[in-house]
């Protein structure tokens, strides 16, 4: 019986409950990100702890040790050059945090349930897309860009990560639904795909299309060995993929034809793709950096240390003229 219930309670701790954590760190940091919270560290760094116990006791430990040592050569590096900061080890820990995750859940006899896993790591889909929901209907957290565009972040402080783990776990949802025929599933995916679109970003709105058109297209045509649609099914799908497309596209329509702004941007499609968010100039940006570097850059980047040169250079520039 005890057995039973860790088995339920350990993914939940370690999947379900960071949501509720980072929605309560984003609360307390405030719409800037300039409040004081250390819960989201302090959870994380619990669950590292944790995990330190099963880190080379699974079949990817030869990985993980190579990944360790570079780490730790490339933090060594950051630190003779003048790099290293208080930002480049966050930022080290929040790509190692995923290799200690993966050790827990293949280590931890309490994560052997692949059901129960599953179920833990969508619900945390389904709570950050009902936030997000419930911010943008009620008027309350943060905006995604400003108050005037669309979008919300809820109480996410990092709105793009949340954007794309949602639509990471979205894909799962859509597999698990084909997989036991659970309409739980489906309805998971149907929450987060409204949750994700609400984030107001180019990559949710594409990605969660790109989800449900593939979704729907396997529903419709293929048919595997442990899974096929039921002619109902088929039909709902057909007449959903009518209904949102039409009312996607005469709404877009209208929003454009009304706002003489997005008339003339929108007037050219392909140049609103190539430079719609001002990207291209960041091509321009990392040609002109990208000349400036020595052998040793090119094998181990520059971190952080770029952007202090640029901003003592600005500095400096700023203190010369006044």
């Amino acid at each position: 019986m005890i057995y039973i219930r860790l088995n339920k309670i350990f993914p939940f701790l370690l999947l379900t409950f960071p949501v509720i954590v980072d929605i309560i760190n984003g609360y307390l940091k405030g719409t800037d990100g300039s409040g004081d919270s250390l819960l989201g560290i302090l959870y994380r760094g619990i669950i590292i702890l944790f995990s330190c116990f099963y880190l080379f006791r699974t079949r990817y430990s030869n990985y993980i040790k190579v990944l360790l040592l570079s780490a730790v050569f490339l933090s060594v590096y950051q630190l003779i050059i003048g790099g290293f900061s208080s930002r480049t080890f966050m930022m080290l820990i929040k790509i190692l945090n995923f290799y200690f995750v993966i050790s827990l859940l293949l280590g931890c006899k309490y994560f052997s349930s692949y059901t129960q896993v599953v179920r833990s790591a969508i619900w945390y889909g389904v709570i950050a897309a009902f936030i997000l929901i419930y911010c943008f209907v009620f008027k309350v957290g943060y905006g995604s860009y400003t108050d005037e565009t669309f979008g919300t972040k809820g109480f996410f402080v990092a709105m793009n990560d949340v954007g794309l783990t949602i639509l990471l776990l979205n894909i799962l949802a859509c597999y698990s639904f084909q997989k036991t025929k659970n309409n739980n599933y489906l309805l998971a995916s149907l929450v987060m795909s409204g949750g994700a679109c609400l984030v107001g970003s180019m990559a949710c709105f594409f990605g969660t299309a790109f989800i449900l058109l593939s979704f729907a297209i396997s529903v419709l045509f293929m048919d595997f060995e442990d899974y096929k649609s039921s002619r109902t099914l088929k039909i709902i799908v057909v007449l959903f993929l009518f209904v949102i497309f039409n009312f996607l596209v005469i709404k877009i329509i209208t929003i454009i034809q009304e706002d003489s702004f997005l008339s003339r941007k929108y007037a050219d499609i392909m140049e609103v793709f190539l430079s719609a968010s001002g990207r291209d100039r960041l091509i321009d940006a990392a040609v002109r950096t990208i000349g400036n570097f020595n052998v040793f850059d090119w094998f181990f980047g520059k971190g952080n240390l770029f952007l202090y040169e640029k901003q003592s250079f600005f500095c400096n520039r700023l203190v010369d003229k006044t």
